[in-house]
């Protein structure tokens, strides 16, 4: 029952997902590889890609931050993991969809995920993980390095964080609306100043780092194209949390020449 007609197939399948391949989410797949639910991204090649260096999911409490259809969490605890995903799809155009496919998957493969739709800031009422899997999120918001503070915060032991970046080796953070940065004509007849940020992979360690993390580790190459096989986001990285940051003393802090 793979859900890959043409975008101009209205039908629905037997438990009532429109069968055509939607833009901006994520795949879900049954138990046999079976996919059954078609997205534009594949969830089993960002797990692969999160997995690299034979990293073991096997009995970790992750929490999944923006956790889109499910599909990258459905991987991570069919691995093993014991996962709450969160997704507050204020738009409902993520787990709106996919929904029923996710709550079928979840009960007959009896998986570990508990589903809540929080927001990024909700989170941070939950209690810590040893993991946080935070995928092509933070760059979107006015302050990326505060967000960076928040994941840190949350005291998880290990953070999988993606992001946009800029080609280029200085330490500069780029306005995703600046000319060259989307495609031509992506933001029309808008009075939007910023539109979030794309900073270079260079300055988005150091970020990390400011924030409390260490052992950042890429994941992905440096000329890794956005959407390359299904994956959303150009640089993944895989980092471990040395001391998390007491936020209202960094918002304060001062920094010198």
């Amino acid at each position: 029952m793979a859900i890959l007609a043409e975008a101009h197939h209205s039908e629905n399948n037997s438990i009532g997902v429109p069968a055509l391949r939607q833009p901006g989410v994520q795949s879900l797949y049954d138990a046999k590889g079976n996919e059954i639910f078609a997205g534009s991204w594949d969830p089993r090649v960002m797990f692969e890609t999160i997995s690299r260096g034979g990293f073991s999911w096997h009995g970790k409490t992750v929490l999944e931050i923006a956790a889109n259809t499910g599909g990258l969490s459905v991987e991570m605890a069919r691995a093993g993991a014991v996962v709450t995903m969160t997704e507050p799809d204020p738009y409902k155009n993520t787990l709106n969809l996919s929904r029923d496919v996710l709550d079928k998957i979840i009960a007959d493969e009896e998986l570990a995920i508990t589903v809540e739709e929080r927001d990024f800031f909700q989170c941070r009422v939950l209690p810590p993980h040893d993991v946080i899997v935070c995928l092509g999120l933070i760059y979107h918001f006015r302050h990326p390095q505060m967000m960076l503070d928040v994941l840190s915060s949350m005291r998880p032991g290990w953070l999988f964080i993606s992001t946009q970046t800029h080609a280029s080796d200085e330490l500069a953070m780029f306005n995703r609306m600046s000319p060259g940065i989307m495609r031509k004509n992506f933001y029309e007849k808008t009075d939007l100043a910023l539109s979030g940020w794309h900073p270079t992979r260079a300055l988005f360690v150091r970020m990390l780092l400011s924030a409390g993390f260490d052992c950042v580790e890429s994941l992905t190459m440096e000329d890794f194209p956005k959407n390359k096989k299904g994956m959303t986001d150009s640089s993944y990285f895989r980092a471990q949390l040395i001391e998390p940051i007491d936020i209202n003393a960094e918002m304060a802090r001062y920094y010198p020449r």
